[in-house]
């Protein structure tokens, strides 16, 4: 079994999320345009070819599609809680946004793209939740998790 700590897998959820939000990935939508899917690109000054390998954050990006086709909710709070969505942070703060503003964020995102109703509220308890949900999943996906089967 692997072990692995909660700043590993932030770092490498956060890697997923710059990955996504990158000219690489466009998460959520199952797009790549065939420019960005090459395999190297060529270097001007020194003729070489620099290998851009991006596998690991397309095994996240492919687990959390997977996650969403489960529990939508679930998947945008952590595509919410690492940066892959555009909406989860606004560059007019100072400082990172609480859980309350991310909550309040994801609400009327998901309130706009129609998968809650109108007026509903996501308090900081049922988001924890679903992100706890969420980081499991990927720990599970990333066979960082054991599981335990009952004789």
């Amino acid at each position: 079994m692997s072990h692995c700590n909660s700043e590993q897998l932030d770092n490498w959820l956060d890697s997923w999320a710059r990955w996504v939000q990158s000219e690489y990935g466009i998460s959520c939508g199952g797009f790549k345009s065939p420019s960005f899917t090459q395999d190297f690109i060529q270097s001007n000054q020194t003729q070489h070819c620099i290998i851009l390998n991006h596998e690991f954050e397309e095994g996240i990006d492919q687990a959390v599609n997977n996650l969403a086709i489960k529990d939508i909710k679930c998947a945008e709070v952590g595509r919410f809680e690492y940066g892959a969505r555009r909406e989860s942070y606004d560059g007019r703060y100072d400082k990172p946004p609480t859980i309350a503003v991310k909550a309040m964020r994801l609400a009327a995102f998901l309130i706009e793209r129609g998968i809650i109703a109108p007026g509903s509220i996501i308090d900081k308890a049922t988001y924890s939740n679903w992100l706890r949900k969420f980081r499991r999943e990927m720990r599970k996906h990333l066979g960082l998790e054991s599981v335990v089967l009952a004789a």
